[in-house]
């Protein structure tokens, strides 16, 4: 039998908030060809545990919002100093972030850094062929000295670029050249789709500035979304493995209550699961954001789409009641043991089933993110039981 929750104090073990002006690396040099050369090497310097939203500036020059950032891991387990260097030179600068007005792969104009995390560097850059603003996002340093990793992640490009869905941020391309003599090496990195939009945690965090959370017909919206697009990528065998809010978009501000008509999507698909096999390689430990990780991706198992549906209950539960059902003292043992607190002032239908997404047996949970979304949405559906452990099974070989 699981355990019911102990209450827990919103607030604890709040971390420097972090904006964009401070975030950013210094600018200044001009137009440059990017990436490396030189004798250097560079290992990680720290734990890459810190995952960090670069919010807005706020006007005043104040600094953005002090609560507690769940997607700063005590989650990534990743220890430092683990990573073989030898095989690729890079100066500092390299290392340090592309700057300002640099010219990326004959192709791309930097103009600002705008997110940083333990999946990569995010930065706007213009795309100068054909004249509209992208996104750039630098694989992690980890990945860059993993051959394996490097290819597993040539491999995920090509079937990240079948993922054209409107609930997912499209990829327009993957660079990853190899050093060429007497030339420098390009940092590996993604070329997608530009979403002007904030992440829903930095809208949630705005939200409980206000003292408010997201309303039932809110979640409903996101529900449908996010579900159509994993219901797009599980069909083809394609698992996000670390879905959170910080992992979801607007791709347009929103202009007070979410409507039908903002469009969410989707990032970081095949990202999180190169960097938590690279990081298994090279730690022996765990990679992912351990308040949405399922249970058996908490002990270290394959993750499937049952795992996706998981994260999503997760995070509709996090815009409901404004944190995660565990997100202080020992999380995995709560994510293994504890049952969720029930959540307050939501129609019957969506609290069951957000609450039945976060059951600790995945055959306990949904079969499918349709599935999902047509209970939440009052629509017909099976009950939980245990007749569909073929079908489990089988989906945990398609996806291994």
């Amino acid at each position: 039998m699981s355990e019911k929750p102990g209450s827990f104090v919103e607030g604890q073990e709040a971390e420097e908030p972090v904006d964009a002006e401070v975030t950013q690396e210094p600018s200044g040099a001009k137009s440059r060809e990017i990436d490396g050369g030189g004798d250097a090497s560079s290992s990680s310097s720290g734990p890459a545990s810190e995952t960090v939203e670069v919010d807005p500036p706020v006007r005043g020059g104040g600094l953005t919002d002090s609560d507690i950032d769940l997607n700063a891991d005590t989650v990534t387990q990743r220890g430092a100093g683990t990573y073989d260097t030898h095989s690729t030179d890079l100066t500092e600068d390299a290392v340090a972030g592309w700057q300002e007005d640099d010219l990326v792969a004959d192709q791309y104009r930097i103009h600002r850094l705008i997110g940083q995390g333990g999946m990569g560097k995010v930065y706007l850059a213009q795309d100068e062929a054909l004249d509209r603003p992208v996104a750039l996002k630098r694989i992690p340093q980890e990945i860059l000295f993993d051959d394996d990793a490097r290819d597993d992640l040539r491999l995920e490009a090509n079937r990240l670029l079948d993922l054209a869905h409107d609930n997912i941020v499209r990829i327009h391309t993957y660079t990853d050249r190899k050093k060429k003599p007497g030339g420098p090496e390009t940092w590996p990195f993604f070329a997608m789709e530009y979403l002007e939009g904030q992440t829903l945690k930095q809208l949630l965090r705005q939200r409980k500035r206000e003292g408010r959370r997201f309303d039932a017909d809110e979640l409903l919206v996101i529900a449908r979304q996010v579900g159509d697009g994993l219901a797009h990528a599980h069909a083809r065998n394609v698992v996000h493995r670390d879905l959170k809010p910080a992992n979801l978009m607007l791709a347009k501000q929103a202009e007070g209550v979410l409507q039908p008509s903002d469009t969410i999507k989707i990032t970081d698909f095949g990202i999180s699961r190169v960097v938590a096999d690279s990081t298994l390689r090279q730690t022996g430990k765990r990679s992912g954001t351990i308040p949405y990780m399922s249970p058996e991706q908490f002990r270290g198992e394959l993750s499937t789409p049952s795992s996706d549906i998981y994260s999503l209950a997760c995070t509709l539960y996090e815009l409901s009641a404004g944190s995660p059902p565990f997100y202080t003292g020992d999380i995995g043992y709560q994510i293994m043991n504890i049952e969720p607190a029930p959540l307050e002032g939501l129609p019957r239908t969506i609290s069951e089933t957000i609450l039945r997404g976060l059951s600790k047996d995945a055959e306990d949970r949904f079969e499918s993110a349709e599935e999902f979304v047509a209970a939440i949405e009052g629509r017909k559906i099976p009950r939980p039981g245990r007749k569909r452990s073929g079908t489990l099974g089988l989906v945990s070989k398609m996806f291994a």
